[in-house]
């Protein structure tokens, strides 16, 4: 059974929750599976414009930035820089072993101004990246305020090698300043980068991470960055998700919630227009008896973009029933099952990972193996359709053809590392496609980002 929510027509998230079936056993415990789909949508109605955005730009200028990749890099900045309006901050620090503010906070005004600093950037020496993120933070904190979207965006294609170097420190860093307001994305160039910590800031920062191998995709990540930041339509959004009767919440598969007795609470990002989030909740369910039970509670509260910030909640309330004469859950949601099999997927990469990292490639083969026969199974009756997971399939079968090469070859190694752990991410998070690459098993967009013109950068 599915619940959608149905609250004030104007709301700019709609929220659904359906079950991974429909009815349950009597008396026999279990788990169940609930699909969180939330949708950002916006409303136009008691919006002026747009919030205003305060972008702190933080861009790697080392010596393996030189050349066509510090161009690109260049290019995405200036275009950046032109769709801003005088409402907007903007400041843009660069960084190599010393750092350097190119131009500091300020409201977009002169912008031919800010685009002649950026063209005079050039490459040079070794890597401080926490010297550039923590100065690109002070920038950003000279006009934080709310009521608008305030956002530090990092580039690197290296490894942080001088400065703070801790991916700890730096993380518990970055989460300490999204409390106060700032939030962080960042972008990983090349195949040299730290992408551990990358994705640990940009998950402490509650931002973005995007994985570009080829330098030349840089403008299209900005794109999508800047595409989203100039349409948020909430803001301190909170989810919290109860079990009832007698039902608890196990797990949100992919994140690291606050568990209470029965359930469990998690902050999320700002939503986009046009954006969607599911999350997949675990729910461990008790002996039954006969009859229709609601089981999962769903409370989201946060700040609405469209209507003056105004605080907002609703809640919605997932049911099911216990049949007698049926030993295992009937009436299964297959659109349900197929994410958490993707989820699973997903965090399988995880474990992947730190079976290469420890040089035990059996046991890299035998998680991805399993995991295969698990997906293949899923479309093997013709029940799923779903073109995810035919790709899903695809990309486990080619890493695991190149298991046996993975230990001599380390160029190899460091890239299926980075591809396990991007495509990890885009699923647990529900991030859209970015840059055309087929190999990925990344969500596809609600409008497949076809209103991407990349040529207005050029």
């Amino acid at each position: 059974m599915s619940e959608e929510a149905a609250g004030r027509c104007a709301s700019p998230i709609g929220a659904r929750v359906e079950l991974s079936h429909g009815v349950l056993p009597v008396g026999r415990p279990g788990k169940v599976y609930a699909l969180i789909s939330l949708i950002g949508k916006d409303t136009g109605e008691g919006k002026a414009e747009r919030l205003p955005l305060n972008m702190n730009m933080v861009l790697d200028r080392s010596g393996s930035m030189g050349g066509h990749p510090l161009e690109q890099v260049k290019q995405a900045a200036q275009f950046l820089v032109g769709q801003l309006t005088a409402n907007d901050v903007a400041s843009l620090t660069v960084f190599d072993s010393l750092v350097d503010v190119v131009f500091p906070a300020q409201h977009v005004v002169n912008k031919d101004l800010l685009k002649s600093h950026i063209e005079a950037i050039w490459a040079d020496s070794m890597t401080n990246l926490s010297g550039g993120l923590l100065r690109g933070y002070e920038e950003a904190f000279k006009n934080n305020r709310e009521g608008q979207v305030n956002r530090v965006l990092l580039l690197t294609d290296g490894q942080a090698n001088e400065g703070i170097t801790d991916p700890e420190i730096l993380a518990a860093k970055a989460s300490s300043l999204a409390r106060k307001g700032v939030s962080l994305s960042t972008i990983g160039v090349g195949t040299d980068f730290n992408e551990d910590l990358l994705i640990k800031l940009a998950e402490a920062g509650r931002g973005s991470y995007y994985y570009v191998r080829d330098s030349e995709h840089i403008p299209g990540v900005f794109n999508v960055e800047l595409k989203g930041l100039l349409s948020v339509v909430a803001q301190g959004i909170t989810l919290s998700v109860e079990g009832l009767s007698g039902c608890k919440v196990s797990a949100v598969l992919g994140y690291a919630p606050q568990f209470t007795a029965t359930g469990a609470t998690l902050t999320l990002p700002d939503m986009f227009a046009d954006e969607e989030k599911q999350l997949a909740v675990e729910l461990t369910f008790p002996s039954l008896p006969a009859g229709d039970h609601p089981v999962l509670r769903l409370n989201l509260t946060y700040a609405d973009a469209c209507h003056n910030l105004a605080q907002t909640s609703f809640q919605l309330v997932a049911s099911l029933s216990a049949g007698i004469d049926i030993a295992e859950p009937q009436q299964p949601n297959f659109e349900v099952i197929t994410h958490v099999e993707l989820v699973r997927s997903a965090l399988l990469k995880e474990e992947s990972v730190a079976a290469m990292d420890r040089g035990d490639y059996d046991s890299f083969k035998a998680g991805l193996g399993h995991q295969l026969e698990r997906m293949k199974t899923l479309i093997a009756d013709g029940k799923v359709t779903n073109p995810q997971v035919l790709r899903e399939v695809e990309e486990l079968e080619r890493m695991q053809s190149r298991a046996d090469f993975l230990a001599t070859d380390a160029q190899l190694r460091s890239e299926a590392r980075k591809d396990l752990r991007t495509q990890s991410y885009q699923m647990r998070y529900s991030q859209a496609a970015y840059i055309p690459d087929p190999g990925r098993s990344s969500k596809p967009s609600r409008k497949q980002k076809d209103d991407l013109d990349l040529g207005d950068m050029k």
